[in-house]
């Protein structure tokens, strides 16, 4: 059915806008990787919906792509169809504000929805300029609302699941709804949206400071990220999940094992940090595998710990 998914793209009515072997190295923050076969850019959310069922239909297997954050792609390349929700949902929009009087202290509180196919970034700078705080601790994380809602995104000061309200999900065969928080299970690394489904829209609540307040904790956060993360060469962030407690982090295992620097090709575990593998100018997807690999034996052997990759492996 592979073979035949050109003629059946083409011969639908759906709007899309359809690439053929588009450049994913393009796409991702690694900047490695093959050719999408197809790489589908639907222009509404009823174009989506129709795609998904279509794939249904045909038993044809898809994948998502917003930023490209977390991705390795392989060398050769993506044989499914590969959807971008960029041009169908990309809006931010006010859903409500309260205010809340605790004695003498109000508390004014912005429920806002972003779409799925919004930049972090972009979301930060809005919040910026109005001083809606909550959402600095994603400072610095180049990713989308959908892919950072997905893997439940956070650090130390937070996650998407402390701040979302309800998601907006649309299920494998092109139906979509909204879920409250409540009814997730999150987790590290995961908010354990249902298999298949894909992220539309996040409802976020925040809280009203002001828009210097908001900039500085933004800033602040972005010149610690720029001192302890390779940020001047393309990776995918960390490449490991931190194992659970009590267990020491990805990084400090793999640093105790002499790895920092060690590199494969062009693909080097980064001197700054060791869990960012950085690509130094035209790292291959497989050298890239190979020194994932090479630092799951070098960590087990030192520390019987078995690391679990964070990036996906495409």
């Amino acid at each position: 059915m592979m073979r035949d998914l050109g003629h059946i793209l083409k011969s639908t009515s759906i709007p899309v806008v359809i690439r053929e072997n588009e450049d994913l190295s393009r796409r991702t923050t690694f900047r490695i990787g093959g050719k999408a076969r197809f790489f589908l850019e639907p222009l509404d959310v009823e174009a989506l919906g129709s795609l998904i069922k279509l794939f249904h239909v045909h038993n044809i297997p898809w994948k998502v792509l917003g930023a490209g954050s977390n991705v390795l792609v392989n060398d050769d390349g993506i044989e499914e169809p590969v959807l971008s929700l960029r041009t169908c949902r990309n809006a931010i929009n006010v859903e409500s504000a309260t205010t809340i009087a605790t004695g003498t202290h109000i508390t004014r509180k912005v429920l806002i929805s972003a779409d799925a196919g919004v930049s972090l970034r972009r979301l930060l700078g809005l919040c910026a300029r109005h001083g809606w705080s909550g959402c600095e601790f994603l400072t610095g994380i180049p990713a989308t609302v959908g892919g950072a809602a997905f893997m439940n995104a956070g650090t130390n000061d937070g996650t998407i699941a402390n701040i979302a309200t309800c998601i907006e999900l649309m299920t494998p065969s092109g139906k979509s709804f909204f879920m409250p928080i409540n009814a997730f299970s999150p987790s590290y690394r995961s908010l354990g949206i249902p298999e298949g489904h894909i992220v539309l829209k996040v409802k976020l609540e925040l809280v009203e400071e002001t828009p210097e307040k908001v900039f500085n904790r933004i800033r602040s956060i972005f010149l610690r990220r720029k001192e302890t993360q390779p940020l001047t060469y393309p990776s995918a962030g960390c490449i490991f999940k931190n194992p659970p407690s009590p267990h020491p982090p990805a990084g400090w295992l793999i640093d105790r094992c002499g790895l920092k620097g060690y590199r494969i090709g062009d693909a080097q575990i980064s001197p700054i940090h060791a869990n960012w593998i950085v690509n130094l100018g035209k790292a291959r997807a497989q050298e890239v595998r190979e020194l994932i690999d090479h630092v799951k034996e070098r960590v087990y052997q030192n520390f019987g710990i078995r690391l679990e990759e964070e990036v996906k492996l495409w």
